[in-house]
């Protein structure tokens, strides 16, 4: 049984096969959007999850005794700090990833990375609010989640454009 992602990469290839007439644009093309989904999804979830954990408040438990109370407000604080920095690392990076994409491709090469980063934010803060992965058969059902895959999926046209027929 084919899956949406295999349906949508069999139109991209079949669409843009007789327009193109040369099969290595497409799979470089394809190459090209599975490299930027990994990257972007990646740089994403990590700081997602160094910011979302650094806004939520964490209080220690009122059972626990004086001595553990600070213990774990010292932790408490110590993560804070470590997920501040992780934060500001990652951002850096994202920033990084972004500027080499424009310099040795395109500013729509850019966009079509953002794209995937901004795709993959629906399901990465409902992962982060429950603790589980997103799978087939929990996988969120509201509408932001079916645009963010949209988004993913609209990113592989726009790669293409970006890669072959964008001239600045």
């Amino acid at each position: 049984m084919f899956s949406f992602v295999t349906l949508i990469l069999a139109w991209f290839i079949l669409f843009f096969v007789g327009r193109s007439q040369n099969l290595h644009f497409i799979i470089k093309t394809i190459l090209v959007w599975l490299m930027l989904m990994y990257i972007g999804i990646n740089i994403i979830g990590y700081i997602m999850r160094s910011v979302v954990p650094a806004l939520s408040p964490l209080s220690p438990p009122d059972d626990l005794r004086e001595d553990a109370k600070k213990l774990f407000n010292r932790e408490i604080q110590f993560n804070r700090r470590a997920d501040i920095a992780l934060s500001l690392i990652f951002l850096i990076l994202t920033a990084a990833y972004l500027i080499a994409i424009y310099h040795y491709w395109n500013i729509v090469l850019v966009s079509s990375a953002v794209l995937v980063m901004i795709g993959r934010l629906p399901d990465l803060l409902w992962e982060i609010r429950t603790g589980q992965r997103v799978t087939k058969t929990n996988m969120p059902k509201g509408v932001f989640s079916k645009i963010g895959v949209v988004i993913d999926f609209l990113t592989l046209p726009l790669t293409w454009y970006a890669l072959y027929k964008w001239v600045p």
